[in-house]
């Protein structure tokens, strides 16, 4: 079954200094989550595949988002924000 699902890996960066930012929360736009890391990297794993968005707010940051991720079967999305 897990060839049918895709992942979402992805890099949080402070826009200003290029530094990881951790413990930024990052929600699929179908309701899972995931943390970024103290290196800024996060993934969401067993994601259908279909068209998401995904926002990221931090304590401190403004909000992003990113619209209209295809995740394809089997496949890996890498997807980067700049707060």
């Amino acid at each position: 079954m897990g060839d049918r699902l895709g992942t979402i890996v992805g890099l949080v960066t402070n826009r200003e200094t290029g530094a990881p930012v951790p413990n930024a929360l990052l929600q699929l736009s179908d309701g899972r989550g995931s943390l970024s890391n103290e290196s800024g990297r996060f993934i969401l794993v067993n994601v259908p595949p279909g068209t998401y968005s995904i926002s990221v707010t931090g304590l401190g940051w403004a909000p992003d988002s990113i619209m209209g991720i295809e995740v394809t079967a089997g496949g890996t999305r890498s997807v980067e924000f700049q707060l």
